[in-house]
């Protein structure tokens, strides 16, 4: 009975933490750390591909510093968008943390380089900073195969190949 009780408990905290952020509407890193561990599970029961992309704003904090907060967040929320719209829908995205986005999508490798290439190219045709230069992204895939079967090796993996996309990055 206790033992119910107490995953009752967790069940309902659960539930009430938010898994959403706020200023983007995106998954936050709450949703992203559980998405993630469900689709490792999954893709190593079903064998499938699972990759996960790492984007990361260039220049965000000069964004900031010269603009203001606002324009800040209204980059951060133009970003967001055009991620979403990019990403396939069996495919999620999520706010990680201040300036930096990730993707977890069924795809191998070769996909997730693809979708990370398309993802840049949208944003850079899309979102503009505050002085009508277009948005640039530091972008890194991994794949699970590669990393084992440890969702925290595939998301540094994907951290440590960010390199820059979508032309040159603004100081």
């Amino acid at each position: 009975r206790i033992e119910r009780q107490a995953l009752m408990a967790i069940t309902v905290e659960a539930r009430s933490e938010p898994r959403l952020a706020p200023l983007t509407g995106l998954g936050n890193r709450r949703a992203f750390d559980e998405a993630l561990a469900a689709a490792a599970i999954r893709s190593s029961r079903t064998h499938t591909d699972l990759s996960v992309i790492v984007a990361d704003l260039d220049s965000f904090k000069a964004i900031n510093d010269g603009y203001g907060l606002p324009a800040g967040d209204k980059c951060l929320r133009d970003v967001a968008r055009v991620i979403d719209d990019a990403v396939r829908r069996p495919d999620s995205c999520f706010r990680w943390g201040g300036d930096e986005f990730v993707v977890v999508a069924d795809v191998n490798r070769e996909g997730a380089e693809k979708l990370a290439e398309r993802v840049s190219a949208e944003v850079v045709d899309r979102c503009r900073r505050p002085d009508g230069a277009p948005v640039t992204l530091h972008v890194g895939t991994a794949e699970l195969g590669e990393q084992g079967s440890d969702p925290s090796a595939l998301l540094a993996a994907a951290s440590a190949a960010l390199k820059p996309t979508g032309g040159e990055t603004l100081q």
